[in-house]
């Protein structure tokens, strides 16, 4: 169990982050020399080169890394010096990968004076706030503060309830443009009227430790903020309120900027957020849209837990990777901070790697399979059905009622609609507006009639149960149409969906009766599925058997068994973490955080692609696994046996069915809605979880087919619905 339980902790490291987020832009404002500036959010979407290919004013940009042991500052930071760990730096050519990192502080040289000034926009992706002081050397740092009007807030406000930060005893010093020297950067001597400004990085010598960055602190039980993902349902915060006061937080919910460009990830709509609140007339919980801002009461040095969740049912109608991103803006009463915490959300799918085990506890020697059938349409009617192969095996009887086929209903019908022009005295065109869906024959075509004299007439073509022109038969006459009439045309005949029973022989399925060939069936063949038959009773094992299974479902819903996958850096541009068939595919210097996982009962092949079905809650997964007589899995293959090695007495190559044979297993994996007994699983059951009853049928081992049966459970590894197998 505990390497099961690592194996998970590892997977959801590799694949804890998302690439895809949400947007904003802030624009700085330089002067000519050196100058500060704070990330709130990522810019590491391209490099600075590209960044900044229109802003030539731009000559270098420093990131400051926070170390514990400076080698620099010690009593000034006048001279930034490259080469230290303090300092990562972009003059143009050469780019250092990630440069641009949010909640970091940046020194940017610009070329003129201080009398040159430069405006600079930078799209960037907002993370959650956050700041780490080092107590020997200096801090470099920004601050959410809020812009009211003109102004932000002073340090002495902000800083009220973190004090040693603007003590006496420590040095604040700030940028204001120019060449390195006594009057850049500067020292600020009076924090009661030093204006705080949330894109200007300060430093602070102040010899403390702390993760000081509001009068407010917000810790997220998800680090990446509102990151709800497919399967997410709940994310907690707690808010603290440093200050002596009690405090109105303001939450907001703010809609993202559109992706900077297409190389980036499209934003389908802003995530549905909900909050819980609780109902004091059933004394429960009960979960509201943010639609719009609200507001939470915080007493002094208080912490209130605010509870988010999520719409899901508002993702509907979307494609399967819709990308959902906004922000919910918090703002305090004080006027202080003002923060943006991302929100972004993926429509609910199953798609990603799957990973756990089969428990096989019946074996039985009689087989039981399902029939398949086929429809044939004539004129929008089911006229025969007729059997697929072999009509299955194992019913009972010799009798299928009309309940145990399915046949598909017919598509919804839908009213044509039209309309006309006239030239002042008769009707001259009808234009089909909407072609409608479901007619059987030409449907009657309705014109209003003019003020007087004759009203028009006309005739609809159909074909394929829609509407495919109208022409006019006349036009009207007298003082004719003096406006454009209307058109109606007549609604198409409501559908009926088809019945049919069925005759049994010998426990398969013979002949199919239809007992109603319905109607409406112009556009589309119906499936038709006839129920399972009851299972056959096998003999019990004396345990469970456990079969590892990997089963990966792509973003389209195209399910594959897997004998093996890695899970590591990718050896393609851009060495993204993801998912694939085999090692020659992983970054080759990274495979060392590499993970492999193995199916060992599984033919070593490319991955198997399932059909039919899907893998849905509840729903069902049919999978043909063939075991060439030569795989290394094959049981008849023993590699040092010479009876078993597939080759002849001069060590020749043996056809399959002298030493070893082909095997074909068919298995077929059924979801239920709830675990099945004896799991131990129920949080996350559908969303994380997946599971349900198991069976399979062997033929080619023995000279009667074997049907095994049992359940199964899997638990989701990854949300990576993309598998690289070449």
């Amino acid at each position: 169990m505990k390497s099961i339980h690592l194996l998970f902790v590892l997977c959801s490291l590799l694949f804890a982050t998302s690439a895809s987020a949400q947007w904003q832009s802030t624009t700085y404002t330089l002067k000519g020399g050196w100058n500060s500036i704070y990330l709130h959010g990522d810019a590491t979407h391209v490099t600075p080169d590209v960044l900044f290919s229109g802003h030539a004013e731009i000559l270098e940009v420093w990131r400051w890394n926070p170390n514990p042991t400076q080698v620099q500052f010690t009593t000034t930071p006048l001279i930034p010096s490259p080469g230290t760990p303090e300092w990562l730096v972009w003059s143009g050519g050469a780019t250092p990968a990630g440069i641009m990192t949010g909640q970091t502080a940046f020194l940017v040289k610009c070329s003129g004076t201080t009398a040159n000034t430069y405006n600079v926009t930078i799209p960037q992706k907002p993370l959650p706030p956050s700041a780490h002081w080092v107590r020997n050397g200096a801090n470099l740092l920004g601050f959410p503060t809020f812009k009211n009007g003109a102004n932000y807030p002073t340090l002495a406000s902000y800083f009220a309830t973190f004090p040693a930060a603007i003590a006496a005893n420590t040095k604040i010093f700030k940028y204001v443009g120019g060449d390195l020297g006594p009057a850049n950067p500067i020292q600020v001597f009076s924090p009661a009227l030093e204006k705080l400004d949330r894109n200007t990085a300060y430093w602070f010598s102040a010899e403390v430790v702390g993760n000081f960055y509001a009068p407010l602190e917000v810790s997220l039980s998800v680090t990446e903020g509102l990151a709800f993902g497919r399967t997410g349902s709940v994310i907690t915060a707690y808010v603290r309120n440093r200050t002596s006061a009690p405090v109105t937080l303001t939450l907001d919910p703010v809609g993202s900027e559109p992706r900077p460009d297409v190389g980036q990830t499209g934003i389908t709509g802003p995530v549905p957020l909900t909050r819980r609140v609780f109902n004091t007339s059933t004394a429960g919980w009960d979960s509201v849209d943010i639609t719009e801002a609200y507001t939470e009461v915080i007493g002094p040095q208080s912490t209130v837990e605010l509870s988010f969740g999520i719409n899901r049912t508002a993702m509907a109608g979307v494609a399967v990777d819709a990308f959902f991103a906004s922000f919910l803006r918090l703002r305090d009463s004080s006027n202080l901070m003002d923060i943006y915490l991302p929100a972004t959300a993926q429509k609910g799918s199953l798609a990603g790697l799957w990973v756990g085990d089969i428990q096989l506890t019946s074996v039985a020697s009689n087989v039981s399979n399902s029939a398949q059938a086929t429809a044939t349409v004539t004129d929008g009617v089911i006229t025969a059905i007729e059997v697929v192969g072999t009509g299955g095996y194992g019913y009972l009887g010799d009798y299928l009622a009309e309940g145990d086929i399915s046949i598909a209903p017919p598509p919804e019908v839908v009213q044509a609609e039209a309309s006309a022009a006239n030239d002042g005295d008769v009707l001259t065109s009808i234009t089909v507006t909407n072609r409608g869906a479901g007619y059987t024959t030409a449907p009657t075509v309705t014109i209003a009639p003019p003020p007087s004299g004759t009203t028009a007439t006309a005739t609809a073509t159909v074909a394929d149960g829609v509407i495919t022109g109208i022409s006019i038969d006349s036009g009207g006459a007298g003082s004719g149409y003096t406006s454009n009439p209307s058109v109606t045309i007549a609604a198409p005949p409501a559908p009926v969906p088809a019945t049919a029973t069925a005759t049994v022989e010998n426990g398969s399925v013979k002949t199919f009766n239809l007992t109603s060939g319905g109607s409406g069936y112009q556009i589309a063949t119906p499936k038709v599925t006839v129920a399972p038959p009851p299972p056959l009773a096998g003999t019990s094992t004396p345990r469970a058997m456990p079969l590892r299974t990997l089963l990966h479902v792509a973003d389209n819903g195209t399910a594959r068994l897997l004998h093996q996958v890695f899970l590591g850096q990718l050896a393609a541009a851009p060495h993204a973490v993801g998912l694939c068939s085999s090692e020659s595919l992983l970054k080759q210097d990274a495979k060392a955080t590499a993970q492999r996982l193995v199916a060992a009962h599984m033919p070593i092949t490319l991955p198997i692609i399932a059909s039919p079905g899907s893998v849905a809650v509840p729903g069902s997964l049919t999978c043909t696994i063939t075991v060439p007589f030569d795989d290394k899995t094959n049981p008849f293959v023993h590699q040092y046996h010479p009876d078993h090695d597939n080759k002849n007495e001069r060590f020749q190559p043996a056809l399959a069915g002298v030493e070893s044979y082909n095997i074909e297993r068919e298995v077929t994996f059924t979801f239920t809605n709830t675990p099945p007994p004896g799991s131990a699983s129920s949080s996350g059951w559908g969303s994380t979880v997946i599971g349900g009853t198991y069976t399979e049928v062997i033929t080619g081992l023995h000279k009667t087919p074997i049907q095994m049966g049992g359940t199964f459970e899997l638990r989701r590894a990854s949300e990576d619905g993309t598998l690289v197998t070449q």
